[in-house]
């Protein structure tokens, strides 16, 4: 099994790249965090919901990277390796941050909020949904957030997020299978809520 991981990972580009990066060559280091880091800001920020500091995160990431680089070996992929220092950085950075509760504002262009042809009501309840599946994803264990942010944000596959997380690929489906169900029953709850707050403002409107 761990000789077909460093197959894997010896047919890898981007390993091969690292691999250099390992031996001094700082352009495969650049060409490395260019192609990279665009993606791990999207990835950390579902964990912290503020981009500034995501792009701070992702800089630690490769700042570790490099410094660890003479320790490089082939393992796996080098998209798996570079996923979960990503990932237990973010996590670290969750629990420092975890007493402040302060976020930035939500980017309207995330929710779809062109407010043309739109209703203020329809706007503020797509703000609403995008905080309510922040909250309930920033409340999951820590196993099933990292599970469902890989697979559902980062593009990983379960096999890659079981590499990843240290796992086997049907505790990561059974653990992306609950934290969804999570969600679900979290949006039918505030589903419900908004369909009572509607009947009550019809009552009070008549």
């Amino acid at each position: 099994m761990v000789g077909s991981k460093r197959n894997l990972g010896i047919g890898d580009p981007d390993a091969r790249l690292m691999l250099a990066v390992k031996a001094g060559d700082r352009e495969a280091f650049v060409k490395l965090f260019e192609s990279y880091a665009p993606r791990l800001v999207g990835y950390v920020d579902r964990y912290l919901q503020n981009r500034a500091v995501s792009e701070e995160i992702v800089q630690e990431v490769f700042l570790k990277l490099y410094r660890t680089r003479k320790r490089y070996t082939v393992q796996s992929r080098f998209s798996t390796w570079l996923y979960r220092i990503a990932t237990n950085t973010a996590l670290n950075a969750v629990r420092r941050r975890q007493h402040q509760k302060n976020r930035e504002p939500f980017d309207e262009a995330m929710v779809g909020t062109d407010t043309a042809g739109q209703s203020a009501d329809r706007i503020v309840d797509g703000r609403r949904l995008e905080k309510l599946i922040y909250r309930t994803i920033d409340a999951l264990p820590p196993n099933q957030r990292a599970a469902f942010n890989l697979t559902r944000f980062a593009g990983c596959t379960y096999l890659e997020t079981a590499d990843v997380l240290g796992l086997s690929e049907s505790a990561i489906k059974s653990l992306v299978f609950r934290a969804a169900d999570t969600l679900r029953q979290a949006i039918d709850v505030d589903e419900r809520r908004g369909a009572s707050r509607s009947n009550t403002l019809r009552l009070v409107k008549r």
